[in-house]
This record gives structure tokens, C-alpha cells and sequence, in this order.
């Protein structure tokens, strides 16, 4: 068994998909989506419309399979009790399990739902998640027999298990052979905005997915700085660096609050990127890292930072920087 596939979005387009339904432009990639990368998948929603990729694959044979999305609400507008299907895996008949977000209290908030046998849905209860980038997942496990009802679909937010939906009805209901994300059904007209959305894996076997961003790093340092009589600690920084990257994570005190930047830097080019977490990438320099002090590091990628942000006229403000970090992938 092994991996169906990964929508990255590193395309900048919709190409990774088979199909995609983007009523009139509403579904596209963007730099602006991006939760994992450079680039996201962005759903403008203004009406009840469906808009989704689509991802069509071979019948599966096995009794287990785990998907996993990000997804950023971005300040949606909902009315309380809105609820709309962000992924569903199905077959051409109906949908297998489906992940769906839903407004209430003033919160965002996910649950799981998974057909059984007998046409209907198990489902999990509702779990918040906050107005940012979270990675959710599930895992499907059919039932044993015919009359044996130990289905199970197990849900995840952040790598934290919530709930484990047992004693599901789920044998003879066939397999599923397509997968969709976006805003893709359900949808009401209290709801409004750009949901964003990004890295889509699905595999046939139960094998954890994770977070993105690449391999786990070989060697983490992780540095914690008291500046400007601030202290925060970055530890477990995702970064979606590959082989034979290296990464520099900061937080800058802004006037419009505080910001993490991540610096990378291609080993091999001496390339440097500077970006604020969940934006595009910017080239900003070829300077060597490699050879310098942290405290020349820090002023340096400071100094980048702003001039990212269009913020030149700070230059010289140091003590703006209130924490950072290193993480080295090899």
C-alpha cells in the first residue's frame, strides 16, 4: 500500500488535479493561500456554488485509508450553525468521509463524518480550531466482517487525536475512487470570504501522514532570545524546507503586533529567502550564512525582514527582534 497522491499546489496552478469545478475563477492557487510552501489553494466564496479540485484514482482494494488537508478559515464569515464540506473522499454514488467546517459560538470548528452500510453517517462531535492554519486528518478502517460492527474513523487536528468514531456499520459499502477540496458542498448563504487550503495527501494503508513541509530535520537547534524584555521560545517549527536546506525562524515586534519570518537558506546556492510565516517566498540575498556569528545572523535577517515588509526606516531597531530560532535539514 502506499501514497495516492499530494496536492502541493507548488505548480501555481490548478494542474495537479484532474478535474476542477471553480465557478466563474473563485477556485485558483495562490501565493497568498500557501499553508505549506510557496503556494495554497484559495476558495473565494460569495453564493452557494460548489467549487473544488478533484483527484480521480483507482477502486481501492484495502480496508484502511488516512487523508490529510491544511485548511485556514482566513476570517471567514459564517452564521452561527453554517456548516460546509471542505474534503470529501467518495465513490461516484455518495461520499465515504467527508471533513466539514461549522460556526457556532463564535468559534470555527471541525468534525468528522463517515457513511456506513445502511447509507447514513457516523459522526464525530465538533472540536474548535482557531482562526489559522491547522492540519487535519483522518483514518478510515472498515469493519471485519458482514456483521461485525468495529468500523472505525479516527480524527485529528495538529497531530492531537480527538476522537476515535467506533462501532461503525462499514463492510459491504464500496470503496472509495475520487477526492475532492475546496468549498465543495453544503454550502449556505450566511457564509462568505476566502477559506484557504492546501497540501491534499491521500494513502491506501493507515500509515501516518503528519505535518508537511518535507522530512523531519536531522539536527534541530532551537535558541530562545530575551529582547526588547520580551521572552518566546520557538521550538517544533514547521518549515517546508527539503534536503539540503537550512532555516532561520524570528519574531519581529511590529506595530500592528507581533510576526513570525522564517529565513531559508539553500546550502547549495547560498540563496536566501526571506518570508512571513504562510506567505510567498522572497529572494532577498546570496549572503553565506554559514560563517557568521548568531548575532550578525540576526542582524542580517532583521535587516531582511524589513526590507520585505517595506520597512527599511527600522534598520537599525534590533531589539525589535524578540525570539528566535535555528533549524538545519541535511
Amino acid at each position: 500500500m502506499a501514497e495516492i497522491f499530494d496536492i502541493t499546489h507548488e505548480t501555481g496552478d490548478l494542474s495537479q488535479y484532474d478535474s476542477t469545478v471553480t465557478d466563474g475563477g473563485k477556485l485558483s492557487v495562490a501565493g497568498g493561500a500557501a499553508l505549506i510552501g510557496s503556494y495554497g489553494l484559495q476558495a473565494v466564496i460569495d453564493d452557494t456554488t460548489s467549487k473544488y479540485g478533484q483527484m480521480d484514482f483507482t477502486l481501492f482494494t484495502s480496508t484502511t485509508y488516512r487523508f490529510r488537508i491544511y485548511l485556514d478559515p482566513n476570517g471567514l464569515t459564517m452564521s452561527s450553525g453554517d456548516v460546509f464540506t471542505v474534503c470529501t473522499i467518495f465513490n461516484s454514488s455518495s461520499p465515504r468521509a467527508r471533513i466539514q467546517l461549522y460556526y457556532s459560538g463564535g468559534n470555527y470548528q471541525i468534525r468528522l463524518l463517515v457513511r456506513n452500510d445502511a447509507a447514513g453517517n457516523d459522526i464525530s462531535s465538533y472540536y474548535v480550531i482557531t482562526d489559522a492554519s491547522h492540519y487535519i486528518e483522518v483514518l478510515i478502517e472498515y469493519a471485519s466482517s458482514d456483521v461485525a460492527s468495529d468500523g472505525q474513523g479516527t480524527l485529528w487536528i495538529d497531530g492531537s487525536q480527538k476522537e476515535v468514531v467506533s462501532g461503525i456499520d462499514l463492510y459491504d459499502l464500496s470503496k472509495p475512487d475520487r477526492a475532492r477540496l475546496g468549498a465543495v458542498a453544503d454550502l449556505d448563504s450566511g457564509t462568505s470570504g476566502t477559506l484557504y487550503l492546501d497540501d491534499f495527501v491521500l494513502r491506501d494503508d493507515s500509515t501516518e501522514i503528519g505535518a508537511g513541509g518535507g522530512p523531519s530535520p536531522s539536527t534541530v537547534i532551537v535558541n530562545t532570545l530575551t529582547l526588547a524584555s520580551s521572552s518566546v521560545t520557538l521550538a517544533g517549527l514547521t518549515s517546508p524546507l527539503g534536503s539540503g536546506m537550512k532555516s532561520l525562524d524570528f519574531v519581529i515586534d511590529q506595530a500592528a503586533g507581533t510576526q513570525l519570518y522564517e529565513a531559508f537558506q539553500n546550502i547549495d546556492t547560498n540563496n536566501i529567502y526571506v518570508r512571513q510565516v504562510n506567505t510567498s517566498l522572497v529572494n532577498v540575498s546570496t549572503e553565506d550564512f554559514g560563517s557568521a556569528t548568531e548575532a550578525e545572523i540576526i542582524n542580517r535577517i532583521y535587516k531582511l525582514a524589513l526590507y520585505v515588509c517595506n520597512d527599511p526606516s527600522q534598520a537599525n531597531n534590533e531589539d525589535r527582534i524578540i525570539a528566535f530560532g535555528r533549524t538545519q535539514k541535511t
